[in-house]
Protein backbone atom coordinates (compact mmCIF):
# COMPACT_ATOMS: atom_id res chain seq x y z
CA UNK A 1 0.00 0.00 0.00
CA UNK A 2 3.13 2.36 0.49
CA UNK A 3 3.68 2.72 -3.24
CA UNK A 4 -0.73 3.08 -3.90
CA UNK A 5 -0.69 5.93 -1.43
CA UNK A 6 2.11 7.74 -2.92
CA UNK A 7 0.21 10.90 -4.20
CA UNK A 8 -2.37 12.38 -2.24
CA UNK A 9 -1.10 11.23 1.21
CA UNK A 10 -3.29 12.33 4.12
CA UNK A 11 -2.72 11.36 8.15
CA UNK A 12 -6.69 10.86 8.27
CA UNK A 13 -7.96 7.05 8.09
CA UNK A 14 -9.89 6.95 4.62
CA UNK A 15 -11.93 3.68 6.01
CA UNK A 16 -12.90 3.29 1.91
CA UNK A 17 -9.57 2.73 0.87
CA UNK A 18 -9.53 -0.22 4.43
CA UNK A 19 -12.98 -1.23 3.06
CA UNK A 20 -11.84 -1.66 -0.50
CA UNK A 21 -8.52 -3.47 0.82
CA UNK A 22 -10.74 -5.69 2.80
CA UNK A 23 -13.14 -6.28 -0.14
CA UNK A 24 -10.32 -6.73 -2.95
CA UNK A 25 -8.59 -9.59 -0.65
CA UNK A 26 -11.89 -11.33 1.17
CA UNK A 27 -10.73 -14.58 -0.38
CA UNK A 28 -7.34 -14.58 1.11
CA UNK A 29 -9.01 -13.35 4.67
CA UNK A 30 -12.04 -16.08 4.02
CA UNK A 31 -9.45 -19.03 2.59
CA UNK A 32 -7.07 -17.94 5.77
CA UNK A 33 -9.65 -18.08 8.46
CA UNK A 34 -10.84 -21.61 7.37
CA UNK A 35 -7.76 -22.89 6.84
CA UNK A 36 -6.67 -22.24 10.31
CA UNK A 37 -10.45 -23.05 11.86
CA UNK A 38 -10.36 -26.16 10.35
CA UNK A 39 -6.97 -27.17 11.95
CA UNK A 40 -8.00 -25.97 14.89
CA UNK A 41 -11.30 -28.26 14.77
CA UNK A 42 -9.44 -30.86 13.78
CA UNK A 43 -6.88 -30.42 16.70
CA UNK A 44 -9.91 -29.87 19.35
CA UNK A 45 -12.28 -33.02 18.51
CA UNK A 46 -9.70 -35.44 16.54
CA UNK A 47 -6.37 -35.00 17.69
CA UNK A 48 -5.64 -33.33 20.95
CA UNK A 49 -5.83 -36.07 23.82
CA UNK A 50 -8.48 -34.94 27.00
CA UNK A 51 -6.87 -33.09 30.16
CA UNK A 52 -7.31 -33.97 33.41
CA UNK A 53 -6.82 -32.10 36.83
CA UNK A 54 -6.57 -33.80 40.37
CA UNK A 55 -6.32 -31.57 42.78
CA UNK A 56 -5.12 -31.77 46.81
CA UNK A 57 -5.58 -29.04 49.44
CA UNK A 58 -3.54 -28.76 52.27
CA UNK A 59 -4.20 -26.54 55.84
CA UNK A 60 -1.36 -24.79 56.97
CA UNK A 61 -1.25 -24.59 61.21
CA UNK A 62 1.47 -22.56 62.27
CA UNK A 63 2.77 -23.98 65.96
CA UNK A 64 1.10 -20.27 67.88
CA UNK A 65 -1.94 -21.75 67.09
CA UNK A 66 -1.40 -25.46 68.23
CA UNK A 67 -0.02 -24.14 71.37
CA UNK A 68 -2.34 -21.67 72.32
CA UNK A 69 -4.38 -23.63 74.21
CA UNK A 70 -1.66 -26.64 75.21
CA UNK A 71 -0.79 -28.17 78.60
CA UNK A 72 1.95 -27.19 80.43
CA UNK A 73 3.54 -30.33 78.74
CA UNK A 74 4.05 -28.48 75.52
CA UNK A 75 5.07 -25.34 77.16
CA UNK A 76 8.83 -26.69 76.00
CA UNK A 77 7.77 -27.03 72.62
CA UNK A 78 6.76 -23.62 72.46
CA UNK A 79 9.99 -22.51 73.98
CA UNK A 80 12.40 -24.85 71.68
CA UNK A 81 10.33 -23.66 68.71
CA UNK A 82 11.15 -19.80 69.68
CA UNK A 83 14.65 -20.53 70.31
CA UNK A 84 15.33 -22.85 67.39
CA UNK A 85 15.81 -23.15 64.21
CA UNK A 86 13.11 -22.94 61.75
CA UNK A 87 12.02 -19.24 60.77
CA UNK A 88 8.61 -18.36 60.15
CA UNK A 89 6.52 -19.19 56.59
CA UNK A 90 4.23 -17.42 54.84
CA UNK A 91 1.88 -18.84 53.10
CA UNK A 92 3.72 -17.75 49.78
CA UNK A 93 6.99 -19.00 51.11
CA UNK A 94 4.98 -22.44 51.19
CA UNK A 95 3.44 -22.05 47.32
CA UNK A 96 7.02 -21.16 46.29
CA UNK A 97 8.34 -24.38 48.73
CA UNK A 98 6.41 -26.51 46.89
CA UNK A 99 7.57 -25.98 43.82
CA UNK A 100 11.03 -25.90 44.35
CA UNK A 101 13.59 -27.91 41.94
CA UNK A 102 14.62 -30.22 44.86
CA UNK A 103 11.01 -31.44 45.88
CA UNK A 104 9.60 -31.87 41.90
CA UNK A 105 12.95 -33.99 41.33
CA UNK A 106 12.38 -35.77 43.97
CA UNK A 107 8.92 -36.49 43.06
CA UNK A 108 9.84 -37.35 39.81
CA UNK A 109 12.41 -40.09 41.08
CA UNK A 110 9.53 -41.40 43.07
CA UNK A 111 7.57 -41.97 40.40
CA UNK A 112 10.42 -43.14 38.18
CA UNK A 113 9.50 -40.27 35.32
CA UNK A 114 11.71 -40.45 32.71
CA UNK A 115 13.79 -37.21 33.17
CA UNK A 116 14.77 -36.46 29.59
CA UNK A 117 10.38 -35.48 29.37
CA UNK A 118 9.46 -34.91 32.67
CA UNK A 119 11.75 -32.10 33.04
CA UNK A 120 11.72 -29.55 35.82
CA UNK A 121 10.40 -26.93 33.61
CA UNK A 122 7.74 -29.20 32.18
CA UNK A 123 6.50 -30.35 35.71
CA UNK A 124 6.65 -26.76 36.73
CA UNK A 125 4.09 -26.10 33.96
CA UNK A 126 1.98 -29.03 34.46
CA UNK A 127 1.78 -28.01 38.47
CA UNK A 128 -0.51 -25.23 39.50
CA UNK A 129 0.04 -23.81 43.23
CA UNK A 130 -2.40 -20.95 44.45
CA UNK A 131 -3.15 -19.83 47.97
CA UNK A 132 -7.40 -19.97 48.35
CA UNK A 133 -8.43 -16.10 49.07
CA UNK A 134 -9.14 -15.04 52.84
CA UNK A 135 -7.72 -18.35 54.09
CA UNK A 136 -4.57 -20.53 55.22
CA UNK A 137 -5.64 -23.17 52.29
CA UNK A 138 -3.12 -24.00 49.35
CA UNK A 139 -4.58 -25.95 46.72
CA UNK A 140 -2.38 -28.05 45.04
CA UNK A 141 -3.56 -29.00 40.81
CA UNK A 142 -2.10 -30.94 38.34
CA UNK A 143 -2.97 -31.73 34.72
CA UNK A 144 -2.03 -34.41 32.20
CA UNK A 145 -3.21 -36.56 30.23
CA UNK A 146 -3.21 -39.68 32.39
CA UNK A 147 -5.80 -39.07 35.59
CA UNK A 148 -4.32 -41.77 37.68
CA UNK A 149 -0.66 -40.22 37.05
CA UNK A 150 -2.49 -36.59 37.80
CA UNK A 151 -3.80 -37.45 41.00
CA UNK A 152 -0.25 -39.59 42.15
CA UNK A 153 1.43 -36.39 41.35
CA UNK A 154 -0.27 -34.33 43.74
CA UNK A 155 -0.56 -37.57 46.21
CA UNK A 156 3.39 -37.58 46.21
CA UNK A 157 4.30 -33.72 46.04
CA UNK A 158 2.29 -33.50 49.42
CA UNK A 159 4.31 -36.19 50.79
CA UNK A 160 7.11 -35.29 49.85
CA UNK A 161 6.40 -31.27 50.71
CA UNK A 162 6.03 -32.88 54.56
CA UNK A 163 8.86 -34.84 54.17
CA UNK A 164 10.72 -31.81 53.25
CA UNK A 165 9.38 -29.56 55.99
CA UNK A 166 10.09 -32.19 58.61
CA UNK A 167 13.56 -32.89 57.59
CA UNK A 168 14.22 -28.74 57.41
CA UNK A 169 13.08 -29.08 61.41
CA UNK A 170 15.68 -31.69 62.20
CA UNK A 171 18.62 -30.25 60.37
CA UNK A 172 17.90 -26.76 62.16
CA UNK A 173 17.40 -28.50 65.28
CA UNK A 174 20.66 -30.45 65.32
CA UNK A 175 21.78 -27.13 64.37
CA UNK A 176 20.42 -25.64 68.05
CA UNK A 177 21.43 -28.28 69.62
CA UNK A 178 24.98 -27.84 68.83
CA UNK A 179 25.24 -24.10 69.40
CA UNK A 180 23.60 -25.14 72.65
CA UNK A 181 26.28 -27.36 73.71
CA UNK A 182 28.89 -25.33 72.77
CA UNK A 183 27.44 -22.39 74.72
CA UNK A 184 26.80 -25.12 77.90
CA UNK A 185 31.31 -25.78 77.50
CA UNK A 186 31.49 -21.64 77.93
CA UNK A 187 29.40 -21.11 80.46
CA UNK A 188 30.53 -24.29 82.69
CA UNK A 189 34.54 -22.29 82.22
CA UNK A 190 32.70 -19.44 83.31
CA UNK A 191 30.75 -21.15 86.15
CA UNK A 192 34.26 -22.96 87.55
CA UNK A 193 36.05 -19.72 87.86
CA UNK A 194 33.13 -17.49 89.35
CA UNK A 195 33.40 -20.11 92.26
CA UNK A 196 37.16 -19.95 92.20
CA UNK A 197 36.92 -16.48 92.83
CA UNK A 198 34.36 -16.72 95.29
CA UNK A 199 36.46 -19.02 97.66
CA UNK A 200 39.52 -17.00 97.07
CA UNK A 201 37.67 -14.34 98.39
CA UNK A 202 36.05 -15.41 101.24
CA UNK A 203 39.93 -17.52 102.39
CA UNK A 204 41.75 -13.75 102.73
CA UNK A 205 42.71 -12.90 106.05
CA UNK A 206 40.17 -9.63 106.20
CA UNK A 207 37.40 -11.54 104.90
CA UNK A 208 33.53 -10.50 105.98
CA UNK A 209 33.70 -12.16 109.30
CA UNK A 210 36.83 -11.20 110.66
CA UNK A 211 35.79 -7.67 109.79
CA UNK A 212 32.26 -8.02 111.39
CA UNK A 213 33.98 -9.47 114.65
CA UNK A 214 36.75 -6.07 114.80
CA UNK A 215 33.70 -4.31 114.21
CA UNK A 216 31.82 -5.92 117.34
CA UNK A 217 34.90 -5.56 119.52
CA UNK A 218 35.70 -2.02 118.46
CA UNK A 219 31.73 -1.13 119.03
CA UNK A 220 31.63 -2.48 122.73
CA UNK A 221 35.07 -0.88 123.60
CA UNK A 222 33.92 2.11 122.13
CA UNK A 223 30.92 1.81 124.29
CA UNK A 224 32.67 1.28 127.72
CA UNK A 225 34.73 3.93 127.13
CA UNK A 226 31.66 6.67 126.39
CA UNK A 227 30.08 5.13 129.74
CA UNK A 228 33.70 5.56 131.73
CA UNK A 229 33.62 9.43 130.80
CA UNK A 230 30.13 9.72 131.79
CA UNK A 231 30.88 8.33 135.52
CA UNK A 232 34.33 10.25 136.14
CA UNK A 233 34.18 13.03 133.99
CA UNK A 234 37.94 12.55 132.94
CA UNK A 235 37.99 14.24 129.77
CA UNK A 236 41.69 14.58 128.83
CA UNK A 237 41.93 10.46 129.20
CA UNK A 238 38.83 9.33 127.58
CA UNK A 239 38.02 11.85 124.98
CA UNK A 240 41.21 10.82 122.52
CA UNK A 241 40.05 6.99 123.04
CA UNK A 242 36.99 7.27 122.21
CA UNK A 243 37.27 9.52 118.98
CA UNK A 244 40.25 7.06 117.96
CA UNK A 245 37.53 4.59 118.29
CA UNK A 246 35.09 6.27 116.15
CA UNK A 247 37.39 6.38 113.37
CA UNK A 248 38.64 2.82 113.20
CA UNK A 249 34.71 1.70 113.26
CA UNK A 250 33.52 4.36 110.89
CA UNK A 251 37.29 2.90 108.60
CA UNK A 252 35.94 -0.91 109.80
CA UNK A 253 32.24 0.16 108.08
CA UNK A 254 33.54 0.86 104.65
CA UNK A 255 35.80 -1.64 104.48
CA UNK A 256 32.98 -4.14 105.28
CA UNK A 257 30.93 -2.27 102.71
CA UNK A 258 32.76 -2.59 100.08
CA UNK A 259 33.66 -6.40 101.12
CA UNK A 260 29.61 -6.86 101.13
CA UNK A 261 29.44 -5.69 97.47
CA UNK A 262 32.21 -7.96 96.36
CA UNK A 263 30.92 -10.16 97.67
CA UNK A 264 27.39 -9.88 96.25
CA UNK A 265 28.84 -9.23 92.76
CA UNK A 266 30.66 -13.01 92.65
CA UNK A 267 27.36 -14.58 94.29
CA UNK A 268 25.83 -12.79 91.45
CA UNK A 269 27.82 -14.18 88.59
CA UNK A 270 27.64 -17.37 90.15
CA UNK A 271 23.48 -17.61 90.14
CA UNK A 272 23.90 -16.10 86.93
CA UNK A 273 26.25 -18.47 85.16
CA UNK A 274 23.90 -21.37 87.01
CA UNK A 275 20.94 -20.09 85.36
CA UNK A 276 21.80 -20.12 81.98
CA UNK A 277 23.57 -22.96 82.45
CA UNK A 278 20.50 -25.00 83.52
CA UNK A 279 18.06 -22.84 80.97
CA UNK A 280 20.73 -24.13 77.79
CA UNK A 281 20.63 -27.34 79.23
CA UNK A 282 16.78 -27.58 79.39
CA UNK A 283 17.23 -25.94 75.70
CA UNK A 284 19.13 -29.68 74.73
CA UNK A 285 16.32 -31.44 76.28
CA UNK A 286 13.82 -29.49 74.75
CA UNK A 287 15.33 -29.03 71.34
CA UNK A 288 15.77 -32.97 71.50
CA UNK A 289 12.15 -32.77 71.76
CA UNK A 290 11.25 -31.17 69.06
CA UNK A 291 13.79 -32.45 66.63
CA UNK A 292 10.84 -35.72 67.24
CA UNK A 293 8.10 -33.98 66.46
CA UNK A 294 6.78 -33.97 62.66
CA UNK A 295 6.97 -30.73 61.37
CA UNK A 296 5.35 -31.70 58.06
CA UNK A 297 2.93 -33.71 59.71
CA UNK A 298 1.76 -30.83 62.44
CA UNK A 299 2.20 -27.60 60.55
CA UNK A 300 0.94 -29.10 57.17
CA UNK A 301 -2.45 -30.48 57.58
CA UNK A 302 -3.51 -32.02 54.62
CA UNK A 303 -7.69 -31.06 54.25
CA UNK A 304 -8.49 -33.10 50.72
CA UNK A 305 -5.69 -35.61 48.89
CA UNK A 306 -5.87 -35.84 45.16
CA UNK A 307 -8.22 -38.61 44.06
CA UNK A 308 -8.46 -39.61 40.09
CA UNK A 309 -10.80 -37.64 38.16
CA UNK A 310 -13.08 -38.86 35.77
CA UNK A 311 -14.18 -35.75 33.90
CA UNK A 312 -11.50 -33.59 31.28
CA UNK A 313 -11.40 -30.19 31.59
CA UNK A 314 -9.08 -29.58 28.83
CA UNK A 315 -8.84 -28.78 25.86
CA UNK A 316 -12.04 -26.35 26.02
CA UNK A 317 -12.69 -27.24 22.52
CA UNK A 318 -15.27 -24.75 22.05
CA UNK A 319 -13.49 -21.79 23.57
CA UNK A 320 -10.25 -22.15 21.95
CA UNK A 321 -12.32 -22.94 18.41
CA UNK A 322 -13.88 -19.18 18.76
CA UNK A 323 -10.59 -17.89 19.74
CA UNK A 324 -8.86 -19.72 16.82
CA UNK A 325 -11.70 -18.12 14.59
CA UNK A 326 -11.54 -14.41 15.81
CA UNK A 327 -7.55 -15.12 15.77
CA UNK A 328 -7.17 -16.64 12.48
CA UNK A 329 -9.78 -13.50 11.07
CA UNK A 330 -7.56 -11.09 13.05
CA UNK A 331 -4.56 -12.75 11.28
CA UNK A 332 -6.44 -12.96 7.72
CA UNK A 333 -7.47 -9.19 7.95
CA UNK A 334 -3.43 -8.47 8.58
CA UNK A 335 -2.26 -11.11 6.21
CA UNK A 336 -4.52 -8.86 3.64
CA UNK A 337 -2.93 -6.09 4.43
CA UNK A 338 0.45 -6.96 4.56
CA UNK A 339 -0.45 -8.32 0.68
CA UNK A 340 -1.56 -4.96 0.02
CA UNK A 341 1.27 -3.18 0.92
CA UNK A 342 3.96 -5.41 -0.50
CA UNK A 343 1.39 -5.81 -4.24
CA UNK A 344 3.30 -3.19 -6.29
CA UNK A 345 0.85 -4.65 -9.19
CA UNK A 346 -1.62 -2.57 -11.42
CA UNK A 347 -4.28 -3.91 -11.00
CA UNK A 348 -7.20 -1.99 -11.21
CA UNK A 349 -8.57 1.35 -13.00
CA UNK A 350 -8.21 3.00 -9.41
CA UNK A 351 -4.33 1.96 -9.95
CA UNK A 352 -3.95 3.30 -13.50
CA UNK A 353 -5.06 6.40 -12.61
CA UNK A 354 -3.14 7.01 -9.42
CA UNK A 355 0.11 5.49 -10.36
CA UNK A 356 0.16 6.35 -14.45
CA UNK A 357 -2.43 8.92 -14.51
CA UNK A 358 -3.95 7.73 -17.26
CA UNK A 359 -7.57 6.50 -18.08
CA UNK A 360 -8.88 3.09 -18.53
CA UNK A 361 -10.44 3.00 -22.06
CA UNK A 362 -11.03 -0.93 -21.33
CA UNK A 363 -11.70 -3.88 -19.10
CA UNK A 364 -11.12 -7.10 -20.83
CA UNK A 365 -11.97 -10.39 -18.34
CA UNK A 366 -10.23 -13.21 -19.14
CA UNK A 367 -10.36 -15.37 -22.51
CA UNK A 368 -9.69 -18.90 -21.91
CA UNK A 369 -7.62 -20.43 -25.02
CA UNK A 370 -9.46 -23.84 -26.38
CA UNK A 371 -7.50 -23.20 -29.73
CA UNK A 372 -7.07 -20.06 -32.41
CA UNK A 373 -10.32 -19.57 -32.02
CA UNK A 374 -9.92 -18.39 -28.98
CA UNK A 375 -8.01 -14.74 -30.11
CA UNK A 376 -10.90 -14.33 -31.68
CA UNK A 377 -13.78 -14.42 -29.53
CA UNK A 378 -15.56 -11.72 -31.16
CA UNK A 379 -16.11 -14.19 -33.47
CA UNK A 380 -16.34 -16.91 -31.91
CA UNK A 381 -18.40 -16.35 -29.22
CA UNK A 382 -20.03 -12.93 -29.92
CA UNK A 383 -22.72 -12.88 -27.08
CA UNK A 384 -20.17 -13.71 -24.65
CA UNK A 385 -18.97 -11.13 -21.78
CA UNK A 386 -15.91 -11.18 -23.21
CA UNK A 387 -16.87 -9.99 -26.62
CA UNK A 388 -19.14 -7.25 -24.94
CA UNK A 389 -15.92 -6.08 -23.56
CA UNK A 390 -14.19 -5.24 -26.79
CA UNK A 391 -17.65 -3.85 -28.00
CA UNK A 392 -17.26 -1.34 -24.53
CA UNK A 393 -13.54 -0.37 -25.81
CA UNK A 394 -14.77 0.01 -29.59
CA UNK A 395 -17.83 2.43 -27.86
CA UNK A 396 -15.06 4.30 -25.69
CA UNK A 397 -12.59 4.68 -28.70
CA UNK A 398 -14.98 6.30 -30.80
CA UNK A 399 -15.76 9.07 -27.99
CA UNK A 400 -12.36 9.24 -27.47
CA UNK A 401 -11.52 9.46 -30.97
CA UNK A 402 -14.57 12.00 -31.90
CA UNK A 403 -13.73 15.61 -33.30
CA UNK A 404 -9.80 14.06 -33.24
CA UNK A 405 -9.61 12.37 -36.55
CA UNK A 406 -7.20 9.46 -34.71
CA UNK A 407 -7.06 6.87 -37.53
CA UNK A 408 -3.55 4.87 -37.04
CA UNK A 409 -3.40 2.73 -33.41
CA UNK A 410 -0.43 1.17 -32.04
CA UNK A 411 -1.51 -1.91 -29.67
CA UNK A 412 1.46 -1.94 -27.44
CA UNK A 413 2.27 -3.27 -23.66
CA UNK A 414 5.13 -3.00 -21.20
CA UNK A 415 6.44 -7.21 -21.12
CA UNK A 416 5.38 -9.92 -22.35
CA UNK A 417 2.12 -12.12 -22.53
CA UNK A 418 0.21 -9.28 -21.30
CA UNK A 419 -2.08 -10.00 -24.21
CA UNK A 420 -1.72 -7.08 -26.40
CA UNK A 421 -2.23 -9.68 -29.61
CA UNK A 422 -5.56 -10.89 -28.24
CA UNK A 423 -6.87 -7.26 -27.87
CA UNK A 424 -5.42 -5.78 -31.17
CA UNK A 425 -7.14 -8.65 -32.88
CA UNK A 426 -11.00 -8.34 -31.25
CA UNK A 427 -10.51 -4.89 -31.65
CA UNK A 428 -9.64 -4.71 -35.39
CA UNK A 429 -12.32 -7.54 -35.20
CA UNK A 430 -15.40 -5.23 -33.64
CA UNK A 431 -14.54 -2.16 -35.17
CA UNK A 432 -14.75 -3.74 -38.41
CA UNK A 433 -17.89 -5.27 -36.96
CA UNK A 434 -19.38 -1.82 -37.45
CA UNK A 435 -18.63 -1.94 -41.40
CA UNK A 436 -15.43 -0.08 -41.09
CA UNK A 437 -12.66 -1.22 -43.08
CA UNK A 438 -9.64 -2.04 -41.17
CA UNK A 439 -6.52 -3.13 -41.61
CA UNK A 440 -4.32 -5.23 -38.91
CA UNK A 441 -0.67 -5.00 -39.18
CA UNK A 442 1.69 -7.69 -36.99
CA UNK A 443 4.63 -4.94 -36.46
CA UNK A 444 6.30 -7.43 -33.86
CA UNK A 445 8.67 -8.96 -36.62
CA UNK A 446 10.50 -10.48 -34.05
CA UNK A 447 7.55 -13.11 -32.43
CA UNK A 448 4.54 -12.67 -35.46
CA UNK A 449 1.36 -14.42 -34.38
CA UNK A 450 -1.29 -13.15 -36.57
CA UNK A 451 -0.22 -15.46 -39.56
CA UNK A 452 -1.02 -18.18 -36.37
CA UNK A 453 -4.64 -16.82 -35.22
CA UNK A 454 -5.79 -16.40 -38.49
CA UNK A 455 -4.23 -19.56 -40.29
CA UNK A 456 -2.68 -17.87 -43.21
CA UNK A 457 0.64 -18.01 -44.80
CA UNK A 458 3.45 -15.62 -43.07
CA UNK A 459 4.40 -13.13 -46.00
CA UNK A 460 3.98 -10.06 -44.42
CA UNK A 461 5.50 -6.56 -42.90
CA UNK A 462 9.76 -7.71 -42.96
CA UNK A 463 9.41 -9.39 -46.33
CA UNK A 464 7.60 -5.53 -47.63
CA UNK A 465 10.33 -3.63 -46.08
CA UNK A 466 12.86 -5.49 -46.93
CA UNK A 467 11.70 -5.21 -50.81
CA UNK A 468 10.95 -9.12 -51.43
CA UNK A 469 7.00 -8.67 -51.46
CA UNK A 470 4.88 -5.96 -53.13
CA UNK A 471 2.03 -4.32 -50.81
CA UNK A 472 -0.38 -5.98 -53.09
CA UNK A 473 1.06 -9.60 -51.95
CA UNK A 474 1.01 -9.05 -48.25
CA UNK A 475 -2.02 -8.12 -47.65
CA UNK A 476 -4.44 -10.94 -47.00
CA UNK A 477 -8.14 -10.67 -46.34
CA UNK A 478 -9.47 -12.49 -43.56
CA UNK A 479 -12.55 -14.83 -42.95
CA UNK A 480 -14.38 -11.77 -40.97
CA UNK A 481 -15.77 -9.27 -43.32
CA UNK A 482 -14.13 -5.29 -43.53
CA UNK A 483 -10.87 -6.99 -41.73
CA UNK A 484 -7.70 -7.19 -43.82
CA UNK A 485 -4.14 -8.42 -42.24
CA UNK A 486 -0.68 -7.76 -42.72
CA UNK A 487 1.62 -10.71 -41.03
CA UNK A 488 4.90 -10.14 -39.65
CA UNK A 489 6.58 -12.19 -42.21
CA UNK A 490 10.24 -13.85 -41.87
CA UNK A 491 12.29 -12.30 -39.04
CA UNK A 492 14.45 -9.48 -39.86
CA UNK A 493 18.27 -8.96 -38.53
CA UNK A 494 17.63 -5.20 -38.15
CA UNK A 495 13.59 -5.08 -37.17
CA UNK A 496 13.93 -1.31 -35.40
CA UNK A 497 15.60 -0.29 -38.46
CA UNK A 498 12.61 -1.67 -40.79
CA UNK A 499 10.51 -0.06 -38.70
CA UNK A 500 12.05 3.21 -38.54
CA UNK A 501 12.50 3.41 -42.50
CA UNK A 502 10.63 5.49 -44.77
CA UNK A 503 9.35 2.64 -46.55
CA UNK A 504 6.37 2.16 -43.87
CA UNK A 505 5.62 6.05 -43.80
CA UNK A 506 5.17 5.18 -47.26
CA UNK A 507 3.48 2.17 -46.59
CA UNK A 508 1.08 4.16 -44.84
CA UNK A 509 0.20 6.68 -47.11
CA UNK A 510 -0.41 3.68 -49.68
CA UNK A 511 -2.80 2.50 -46.88
CA UNK A 512 -5.45 5.44 -47.25
CA UNK A 513 -8.56 3.58 -48.56
CA UNK A 514 -8.53 1.98 -45.16
CA UNK A 515 -10.51 3.59 -42.07
CA UNK A 516 -8.45 2.26 -39.15
CA UNK A 517 -5.18 0.84 -38.98
CA UNK A 518 -4.43 -1.23 -35.70
CA UNK A 519 -0.61 -2.07 -35.27
CA UNK A 520 0.59 -4.52 -33.05
CA UNK A 521 3.63 -4.32 -31.90
CA UNK A 522 6.59 -5.82 -29.32
CA UNK A 523 6.63 -4.75 -25.52
CA UNK A 524 7.99 -1.61 -24.74
CA UNK A 525 10.92 -2.57 -22.39
CA UNK A 526 12.50 -5.01 -24.07
CA UNK A 527 13.06 -3.76 -27.31
CA UNK A 528 12.59 0.05 -28.90
CA UNK A 529 10.59 -0.89 -31.92
CA UNK A 530 7.37 0.04 -30.39
CA UNK A 531 8.91 3.38 -29.72
CA UNK A 532 9.88 3.92 -33.01
CA UNK A 533 6.31 2.88 -34.12
CA UNK A 534 4.82 5.84 -31.64
CA UNK A 535 6.24 8.03 -33.63
CA UNK A 536 4.13 6.91 -37.06
CA UNK A 537 0.99 6.45 -35.53
CA UNK A 538 -1.99 8.82 -34.28
CA UNK A 539 -2.85 6.99 -31.18
CA UNK A 540 -1.52 4.62 -28.67
CA UNK A 541 -3.27 2.00 -26.34
CA UNK A 542 -0.92 0.74 -24.22
CA UNK A 543 -1.97 -3.13 -22.71
CA UNK A 544 -1.86 -4.01 -18.75
CA UNK A 545 -2.53 -7.40 -17.75
CA UNK A 546 -3.93 -6.74 -14.56
CA UNK A 547 -2.31 -8.69 -11.14
CA UNK A 548 1.14 -9.25 -13.43
CA UNK A 549 2.53 -5.93 -14.21
CA UNK A 550 4.35 -4.09 -11.51
CA UNK A 551 3.72 -0.25 -11.12
CA UNK A 552 7.64 0.89 -11.98
CA UNK A 553 7.59 -1.15 -15.23
CA UNK A 554 4.20 0.43 -15.80
CA UNK A 555 5.34 4.23 -14.90
CA UNK A 556 8.78 3.29 -17.02
CA UNK A 557 6.39 2.36 -19.98
CA UNK A 558 4.16 5.30 -19.93
CA UNK A 559 7.02 7.69 -19.51
CA UNK A 560 9.14 6.45 -22.42
CA UNK A 561 5.86 6.69 -24.84
CA UNK A 562 5.10 9.79 -23.46
CA UNK A 563 8.47 11.22 -24.74
CA UNK A 564 7.14 11.06 -28.40
CA UNK A 565 4.66 13.11 -29.73
CA UNK A 566 1.90 10.67 -30.60
CA UNK A 567 -1.23 10.80 -27.68
CA UNK A 568 -1.02 7.84 -25.17
CA UNK A 569 -4.82 7.39 -25.29
CA UNK A 570 -5.20 5.45 -22.63
CA UNK A 571 -4.94 1.69 -21.10
CA UNK A 572 -6.36 -1.12 -21.46
CA UNK A 573 -6.49 -3.49 -18.60
CA UNK A 574 -6.58 -6.86 -19.59
CA UNK A 575 -6.88 -10.41 -18.33
CA UNK A 576 -9.54 -8.47 -15.46
CA UNK A 577 -11.77 -10.95 -12.57
CA UNK A 578 -15.50 -9.03 -13.09
CA UNK A 579 -18.23 -10.67 -10.20
CA UNK A 580 -20.57 -13.67 -11.12
CA UNK A 581 -23.23 -11.02 -11.32
CA UNK A 582 -21.43 -9.09 -14.38
CA UNK A 583 -21.68 -12.45 -16.08
CA UNK A 584 -25.03 -13.34 -15.21
CA UNK A 585 -26.32 -10.26 -16.63
CA UNK A 586 -24.77 -11.08 -20.12
CA UNK A 587 -25.72 -14.91 -20.02
CA UNK A 588 -29.44 -13.89 -19.13
CA UNK A 589 -29.38 -11.50 -21.77
CA UNK A 590 -28.32 -14.30 -24.25
CA UNK A 591 -31.11 -16.21 -23.39
CA UNK A 592 -33.94 -13.41 -23.82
Amino acid sequence: MENKKASGYSDEIDFSELLKVLLKRKWVIIAFTLITLSISILLNLFVLPPIYEAKGVLMVVYPEERLEHAGEELIMERLAQKLAALPPMTLETYVGQLKNEPLLESMAKKLKFDEKKYTLKYLKKKITVDIVSDTNLIEIKVKDKDPARAALMVNTLIENFQEFIAEKNRERMGQSQKIFREQLVLIEKELVQAKKNLNDFLGKPRNISYLEQELKTKQEALTNNQRALAQTQNETFYVPIIRRLENEIQQLHTELLEKQWEYQRLTQEIERLEYNYNLFANQITQTRIFQSIDLGQSNIMIVTEATEPTIPVGPEKERNIVITMVVSLILGVSLAFIMELFDNKVIDAEDVKQHLDLPVVGKIPRIKFKNNNGYLITAADPKSPEAEAFRILRTNLYYENLNQGLRKFLVTSAGCAEGKSTVAVNLANVVAQTGKKVLLIDADMRKPTLHQIFEVDNLGLADYLEGERALEEIIQKTKLASLDIITGGKNPLNPSELLGSDKLNRLFVSLDDYDYIFLDSPPVIPVTDALVLAEKVDGILMVINSKKMPVHLARQTVELLQKSQTKLIGVILNNVRFTKGYYRYYHNGERK
